[in-house]
């Protein structure tokens, strides 16, 4: 739906594919990464599985979270 994990498999945390935005554990339930989706990324909302598996796949994606990360975006 647009979110992958990161962090411990017995305890996995959501981490959002369009803005790299890591979500606290109490975010897994589907309601709430849903509403994330819609508030954040409205117009990502009605894209295909497909969509976000090639959006966690692109290698430009660690780019742009990385240079969000130090600011220079």
């Amino acid at each position: 739906m647009g979110f992958t994990w990161y962090g411990n498999e017995n305890c996995p945390q959501p981490e959002c594919i369009a803005c790299g935005v890591k979500l606290s554990n109490a975010a897994m339930v589907p309601s709430k990464l849903k509403r994330h989706l819609l508030k954040k990324h409205d117009h990502l909302a009605n894209k295909n599985v497909d969509y976000f598996k090639q959006l966690l796949s692109s290698p430009n994606k660690e780019s742009v979270i990385f240079e969000k990360r130090l600011g220079t975006k």
